[in-house]
C-alpha cells in the first residue's frame, strides 16, 4: 500500500519543492507541535491494530493499542518500556536503541536533525501536504516514510521497512494540546515478569 500511495504522488504531482525547500517546511510544521495525541488505525500487509497515542518532545510517547493485542509502549526520554498484557510481560531497553525503529518519534524527536538523514520531497493536493522522506543511510531498518499533513496537523504516516514490509498508520481526533507528563511514567504492574535489555542489567 505505501509503495502504492508513493507511486500515485510521483504520478500525480511534481514535487514543489524538494531538499532544503521542502526540509525546511517539514521542520517548521514539526517544530511547531510540541505535543500530540490521537486515536489511530494502523494497517500492515499481515496485521491490523488500533489504539491512542500520546506523545510530547522531546523523545517521550505513550502509545495504547487495544484490538486486536493488549499492548502497551511508553518513551520516557532515556527508556522504551512495552507492556504485553497478553504475556503479563514488559521488557525496557534503551531508547537510543530502539529510535530508528519508531518511525512515531520524527513527531517527538529532534526535527532538525531530519536534514541530515533523510531526503526530502514535497507533494501537494488540494486539501493536503505530503512529504516523502528517503533515508540517506540506505542500510536504516526503516526506509522510505510518508507523511500527510492537513491544516498543520498529521493525517497519516506511512513507512516501510528494509524487508519491504509497509505500514500506514491512519490519525483519527488528533489534538496538539499539552498531554500530561504523567502518561510518560511507566509503572511497573504487580506480578509481572520483566526482562531487562539495558546495558549493565541483571
Amino acid at each position: 500500500m505505501l509503495v502504492r500511495f508513493m507511486m500515485l504522488l510521483t504520478l500525480a504531482f511534481s514535487p514543489l519543492a524538494h531538499g532544503s525547500g521542502a526540509a525546511d517546511l517539514l521542520i517548521s510544521l514539526l517544530l511547531n507541535i510540541e505535543s500530540l495525541s490521537a486515536r489511530y488505525e494502523q494497517v500492515g500487509q499481515a496485521t491490523s491494530q488500533s489504539g491512542q497515542f500520546w506523545l510530547s518532545r522531546p523523545d517521550r510517547f505513550r502509545l495504547t493499542a487495544v484490538a486486536p493485542i493488549s499492548q502497551t509502549i511508553v518513551a520516557d526520554g532515556e527508556n522504551l518500556w512495552i507492556h504485553d498484557q497478553d504475556l503479563e510481560q514488559v521488557i525496557i531497553t534503551r531508547l537510543i536503541d530502539e529510535a530508528a525503529n519508531i518511525p512515531l518519534l520524527l513527531f517527538a524527536g529532534h526535527p532538525k536533525k531530519l536534514k541530515g538523514t533523510y531526503n526530502i520531497e514535497l507533494f501537494e493536493d488540494e486539501n493536503l501536504q505530503h512529504f516523502v522522506l528517503s533515508p540517506l543511510d540506505k542500510t536504516s531498518a526503516i526506509g522510505n516514510v510518508a507523511l500527510s499533513f492537513v491544516n498543520n496537523l498529521p493525517l497519516r504516516l506511512a513507512f516501510q521497512t528494509a524487508m519491504q514490509q509497509r505500514t500506514v498508520i491512519h490519525f483519527h481526533n488528533v489534538s496538539a494540546a499539552p498531554v500530561d507528563a504523567a502518561l510518560f511514567d511507566f509503572q511497573l504492574p504487580d506480578n509481572i515478569d520483566v526482562i531487562d535489555d539495558r546495558p549493565g542489567s541483571d
